[in-house]
């Protein structure tokens, strides 16, 4: 007995749209001495390569890192992050996690995919404070 199999192309789902990304974060009010604690994490990935540089922070790349974190000391240094896609991304993963115990500080958030802003946070964080997307 033979037998013939096969799937057109009809059948192959769609693979996801790869998008560019930016990522503007900053923190005011952060105290070294506090008990506060603030990370901000992104990672991404591509549809069909094993790149591992994806991102620049600040307008300087950063090899070979799928992920970026910002934690507590790098807010704490103060100023502004801007994080972006240096290629198109299928997959994007943002996750932010704060909390804190004594004074409130302020985190501001803005995410952006091709261009057009997604997320516009100006958050003063009193207790705690979660978020996670993905595009």
């Amino acid at each position: 007995m033979l037998a013939f199999s096969g799937c057109g192309g009809k059948d192959d789902p769609a693979l996801p749209t790869s998008r560019n990304f930016k990522l503007t974060v900053s923190a005011t009010g952060l105290s070294a001495t506090d008990y506060d604690g603030a990370t901000i994490a992104v990672a991404g990935s591509l549809l069909s390569s094993t790149e591992s540089t994806l991102w620049k922070v600040n307008g300087q790349v950063r090899n070979n890192e799928k992920g970026i974190s910002f934690t507590k000391a790098e807010l704490l240094a103060g100023g502004t992050f801007v994080l972006e896609s240096i290629r198109p991304l299928a997959v994007i993963d943002v996750t932010v996690s704060c909390t804190n115990f004594n004074e409130p500080f302020n985190l501001k958030i803005k995410t952006e995919v091709d261009g057009q802003v997604k997320e516009n946070i100006d958050q003063a964080v009193t207790n705690s404070f979660e978020k996670h997307w993905q595009y």
